[in-house]
C-alpha cells in the first residue's frame, strides 16, 4: 500500500512538473504554483526524484531561491502578478456572467492575498544581475 501511494504521489508530482514546464514556455500560464506542487510530492514519494528536480535549471531559476532563502526576485513577482492578474480576470469574468456574485468576490479576494502575500510577505531579492538568467 505504501509502495502504490508513493508512486501516485510521484505520478502527480511528474504531471504538475510538465504543466509547470509549459507554463515556463507560456506567458500567461504560471510556473511557480505547478512547480511548488511538484517538489512537494517529489519529496515525499522519492529521494531519487527530489534530487532530480532540485538539480534542474527551471527549478533553480523559479523557486530555488524561494524555497532555501524564502525571496523572490522582483522581476518573478511581476512575473507571478501578472499571470495570476490575467487568471484572475477570466475567473472573475467567467463568475460575473453567470451571475455567480459569491465566487467573483471569492476570486477577488484571493487576488488580493495574492499581491499582499508577494510583494509584503515574501522578501525581494536585492541581487538583481541574475534575475533573467
Amino acid at each position: 500500500m505504501e509502495k502504490s501511494r508513493r508512486m501516485l504521489i510521484a505520478g502527480i508530482g511528474l504531471i504538475m512538473f510538465a504543466i509547470g514546464t509549459i507554463g515556463a514556455l507560456l506567458p500567461v500560464m504560471p510556473t511557480v504554483p505547478f512547480y511548488l506542487v511538484a517538489a512537494f510530492c517529489f519529496a515525499k514519494s522519492s529521494e531519487r526524484l527530489d534530487n532530480w528536480f532540485r538539480n534542474t535549471q527551471l527549478y533553480k531559476k523559479t523557486i530555488g531561491t524561494f524555497i532555501v532563502g524564502r525571496q523572490m526576485s522582483l522581476w518573478l513577482k511581476i512575473l507571478l502578478t501578472l499571470a495570476g492578474t490575467v487568471c484572475a480576470v477570466f475567473a472573475f469574468l467567467f463568475c460575473i456572467d453567470r451571475k455567480w456574485t459569491a465566487p467573483a468576490v471569492v476570486v477577488c479576494i484571493l487576488w488580493v492575498e495574492m499581491i499582499v502575500y508577494l510583494f509584503f510577505i515574501i522578501k525581494t531579492k536585492r541581487k538583481f544581475s541574475d534575475e533573467r538568467e
